[in-house]
């Protein structure tokens, strides 16, 4: 293990898990694939002027004209090893608020940071219709970058100031199969998780489902969903002092001190995949059924650059290899733990990955044949041809040279090694 390897895992564990920011972030899966990198700043403009009371009617807040938050967020995430990934977002923003009947309080600076880990417990790799569903395991911690004052007067906060321990999971599910002529993917994603706070705060239950539409190259891309928290209502803090009233440092607003909030909100996101790597992308998000929390509008842009994942270390050419059906192969090998299986495909770069490596005598320039599976769990029709240009010691990379099948190669197929 590399020395950077060593301190990513360190820091990873180390951090205690944590909560999605409850008003700017939702319950977001974070996992990446082994050696991949992203980077995704965002930003985004988060305005109220109005609160849900404890039984859920929006009243508005007689201290308050507005409240406005102007938030840059940068998020780095890296694939640790092939089951775990890491991350970390910091968090840089502006705080305007407006009071009533006259006045301005402001606030620029770090918000709250946020460092986490991401488990994948489960990915199926079948021919049913199951095949792409995932179970990943996340724990992320939110830390305060400030400290807030204890004078409510003429004060802006940048938030509670608590440390929140948040652990949970997302469960996965492709809900749309498609022939390779078609250019889109379609997942549905859900995550639920806990989150501990520190100074008396109710504990939280954040959540999230999502559906999803990304394009296989480039395209359109489409996120829209429902995200969301269910406090537990044991805040203790209630009466302690002027400084934990709700409002505090946000001249009533909800947004700072909320003693036992909930919230539930809409998004919707559409962005635009622009090359292999780099994504781009514009959405709202409006809260709609609450209590005791801040009646949010968040307007949100970003960009994404991604790295690596299984393209970092499948780079090699099959230039000058093109093999044409019925080439003098007669017969296929026998592996030594039987047939080898598709487990992740890059259908950009026409890359592939099988679970079979060094360990069951495969070596670089080998050439695969892929067959769909039929109903048996035998090899059924040969959908492509491919060449070795990867080896590690359980897995390989195979670049597709020819395909035979107008279909999109999927996670289940076998692969064959055709021998003279």
């Amino acid at each position: 293990m590399t020395p950077l390897r060593l301190v990513m895992l360190g820091l990873a564990v180390l951090s205690t898990p944590a909560r999605a920011d409850f008003y700017t972030h939702a319950w977001t899966n974070e996992y990446l694939t082994s050696d991949a990198l992203r980077i995704a700043p965002q930003l985004h403009y988060l305005m109220t002027t109005a609160n849900y009371s404890a039984s859920g009617a929006t009243q508005n807040v007689a201290t308050l004209r507005e409240y406005d938050r102007l938030q840059v967020d940068v998020l780095a995430a890296y694939g640790l090893f092939s089951r775990t990934s890491i991350f970390a977002r910091a968090s840089f923003a502006n705080v305007n608020i407006s009071v009533a009947p006259s006045g301005t309080n402001k606030a620029t600076g770090l918000g709250d940071q946020t460092v986490g880990v991401t488990y994948r417990l489960l990915e199926i790799n079948s021919a049913s219709f199951m095949d792409g569903a995932t179970i990943d395991l996340q724990g992320q911690v939110d830390f305060p970058a400030y400290t807030n004052g204890t004078n409510q007067i003429g004060v802006a906060y940048f938030g509670d100031g608590t440390i929140d321990m948040t652990g949970g999971g997302f469960l996965t599910l492709p809900f749309i199969k498609h022939s390779r002529g078609s250019k889109y993917i379609w997942k549905l994603s859900a995550g639920v998780a806990f989150t501990y706070r520190t100074a008396q705060f109710s504990y939280a239950i954040p959540w999230s489902i999502a559906v999803e539409m990304k394009p296989r190259a480039t395209g359109f891309t489409v996120l829209a969903g429902l995200a969301g928290y269910q406090s537990t209502g044991n805040d203790s803090r209630a009466g302690n002092s002027v400084t934990t009233f709700p409002g505090t440092g946000a001249s009533g607003s909800y947004m700072v001190n909320a003693v036992n909030p909930s919230l539930m909100r809409g998004f919707a996101r559409v962005g635009y995949q622009s090359t292999d790597t780099l994504s781009f992308w514009a959405g709202a998000e409006r809260a709609f059924f609450g209590s005791n929390s801040p009646a949010v509008f968040n307007i949100i842009a970003g960009l994404k650059w991604e790295f690596g994942a299984e393209r970092g270390h499948l780079t090699s050419s099959a230039a000058g290899h093109t093999p044409t059906r019925g080439s003098g192969f007669t017969a296929y090998a026998t592996l030594k733990n039987g047939d080898a299986h598709i487990i992740r495909t890059n259908d950009r770069l026409n890359l592939v990955k099988i679970d079979k490596g060094s360990d069951d005598g495969i070596d670089p320039g080998q050439v695969f044949d892929i067959f769909t599976v039929g109903p048996n769990g035998q090899p059924n029709e040969i959908v492509a041809r491919g060449k070795v240009t990867d080896v590690r010691t359980n897995e390989s990379a195979i670049t597709i040279v020819q395909y035979f099948k107008e279909i999109w190669i999927e996670n289940g197929f076998i692969a064959r090694r055709p021998v003279q």
